[in-house]
């Protein structure tokens, strides 16, 4: 593909996502070369921008020895699809000869994780946890090469539909449009997810139900069905609905923790109900502990109630491991609440480090 468009990347992106969960068939989003990469990473940042804890420059990094190479005729550009994956790993088979050099990449756009390796194989597992994944493939003939074949894959095999499942949730907390994108829905038992119009809330167009298989269990039943007044496909981690007589509206879960994230049209919003059977994570030491942005991706808060158990500290800390401010909690002042700012900060992931009786939990923050 000589031209790159925010559209059309918009469609292989989403034509990854639903094909490679609900059919295991990986779609290529791009051939790229040294002449459209330029291209290639403005649109990645167009498009993943503000979810991305890395780079363009670190994508650029990641594709240069695919880019500094000369194309040749008759060496092949991979068609990979996706054989097998479970929550560790992920197997890619494509065209080839077996005996052929292959070079074979990925970069996790959420955490940085990467790796590249040169095969005699058509083809290879990826030991990798799920994730929002670039992968890229390509073929060696000496000194030439093939374009670069590059897949956008969100791994994730967290959900099952379970239509019978009920869509009743009673909900102490309840979050809408940035804040609602902002959680991370792994962290509680049950949460109703809807689209809503911003000024009728009763105007509810799709509405879906979430809730963990067990109390330790990282898997999740899905009723996705529970606003019967509109149409929706479903399948794992993409959901498609009409609305206005449209179905590109989307809603995606991403990785283990279900990050979430919605493409809607103006005057909708996204909105997430926590139920009351959920109020603790099960995960987590403190009962009731929860962190929600202030400002998405500048600010955030701290905050838990009377009985989430003695909450002592907190301390900030970089991907480095340096620690950039402690908080000094008093537990007697319930509920709890404390203000983080990011704003002075660069970019990229932080961690928040909170220490109690019950021990020491962490908690990950975005800055963007």
């Amino acid at each position: 593909m000589d031209k790159l468009n925010t559209n059309y990347l918009r469609c292989w992106i989403m034509a990854a996502l639903f094909c490679g969960i609900t059919t295991l068939q990986a779609q290529p989003i791009s051939h790229v070369n040294s002449g459209n990469s330029g291209q290639f990473l403005a649109e990645m940042d167009a498009y993943f921008g503000q979810i991305m804890t890395v780079s363009t420059t670190q994508i650029n990094q990641l594709l240069q020895p695919f880019l500094n190479v000369q194309n040749f005729a008759n060496c092949t550009d991979p068609s990979p699809t996706v054989i097998s994956q479970d929550s560790d790993q992920i197997t890619f088979r494509w065209s080839g000869a077996i005996g052929s050099e292959y070079r074979v990449a990925y970069l996790n756009l959420l955490t940085g994780a990467h790796g590249t390796t040169s095969i005699d194989e058509i083809e290879h597992s990826f030991n990798v946890e799920d994730g929002l994944y670039l992968f890229v493939f390509q073929q060696i003939c000496g000194v030439r090469s093939s374009n670069a074949v590059i897949i956008i894959l969100d791994k994730v095999v967290a959900l099952e539909v379970a239509p019978d499942m009920g869509c009743t949730c009673q909900h102490a907390y309840e979050y809408s449009g940035p804040e609602a994108e902002a959680l991370e829905l792994g962290d509680y038992v049950e949460v109703s997810v809807s689209i809503r119009n911003e000024e009728n809330f009763e105007d509810i167009p799709f509405e879906m139900h979430i809730q963990r298989t067990c109390l330790s269990c990282t898997s999740y039943f899905v009723n996705p069905y529970c606003a019967d007044h509109t149409s929706v496909d479903f399948a794992y981690n993409v959901g498609y609905v009409e609305i206005d007589e449209s179905v590109d509206n989307v809603i995606t879960f991403s990785g283990e923790e279900l990050g979430i994230a919605a493409d809607l049209p103006v005057g909708y919003e996204l909105a997430i109900a926590i139920c009351k059977k959920s109020s603790g994570t099960p995960n987590s030491l403190f009962l009731g502990l929860q962190i929600k942005p202030v400002e998405l991706g500048s600010s955030y808060e701290l905050s838990a109630p009377q009985n989430a158990g003695v909450v002592r500290s907190a301390r900030l800390v970089n991907q480095a491991g340096q620690v950039l401010k402690v908080f000094d909690l008093v537990p007697e002042q319930y509920p709890l609440r404390q203000f983080i700012d990011l704003t002075n900060y660069p970019a990229g992931m932080y961690f928040l480090q909170i220490e109690g009786n019950e021990g020491l939990e962490v908690k990950k923050l975005l800055r963007f």
